[in-house]
């Protein structure tokens, strides 16, 4: 089951949007202002994020500006849910980071329509990088087995190596969780964890990273 982070501080728009996610077979998490939305992206690291623009304490573009800068939420699908609709926005947002803006108010299978060919998107360029990775020899004999040394050498765990092999074949936290019996939350850590011993920015470049250096085989 995908995971959708909504950011939103109008209450109805929140609660309607999370019911029709929820209908259409997604999680939905929800978080009424920015900060309160760049605390759960990290907690939770959702695999879309729906943000409106202006919102008190954080607004959207620093919501955006924020986890753009965050390894581990720095290629997760960003929409901007807004009530503007003048072009300047619509720029702002794009030049940004962000992959789509929807104004308010909105059809909810226009909403439905776009999220999912975001996440086809990113699945599209996950399976690719792994894809072009994988048909590259990684030595003189081809060999494609795992690196042991190198494994070892980054304080790799083999618990880490299974969360990783399953990343790599696209499954959500919550699917990897289910696979090896833990929480997501422990998925989301090893993730974590992952990105930093590889010195990857997102789960693309992870990806890359372990076909490359033959951390997965």
């Amino acid at each position: 089951m995908k995971k959708v982070l909504i950011i939103e501080d109008d209450k109805t728009l929140r609660e309607n949007s999370t019911l029709f996610l929820k209908m259409n077979g997604f999680e939905a998490i929800t978080a009424c202002d920015g900060s309160e939305g760049i605390h759960l992206a990290i907690e939770h690291l959702p695999d879309i994020i729906i943000c409106d623009i202006v919102m008190p304490k954080v607004n959207g573009y620093e919501v955006l500006k924020s986890l753009r800068n965050i390894n581990a939420t720095s290629l997760i699908p960003f929409i901007f849910l807004s009530g503007k609709s003048e072009k300047e926005d619509f720029r702002a947002g794009m030049k940004l980071g962000a992959d789509d803006y929807l104004t308010k108010p909105f059809n909810y299978d226009e909403l439905l329509q776009i999220i999912k060919l975001r996440l086809e998107k990113q699945e599209q360029l996950l399976r690719a990088a792994h894809e072009i990775n994988r048909q590259q020899p990684n030595s003189a004999s081809g060999e494609t087995s795992p690196n042991i040394e190198f494994i070892n050498s980054l304080n790799i765990s083999k618990r880490e190596i299974e969360v990783l092999e399953l990343i790599s074949k696209g499954f959500t936290n919550t699917e990897i969780a289910e696979k090896l019996f833990i929480s997501p939350r422990t998925v989301d850590f090893h993730r974590s964890n992952l990105l930093v011993k590889t010195n990857s920015k997102n789960t693309a470049e992870l990806i890359t990273y372990a076909v490359k250096y033959r951390i997965i085989s």
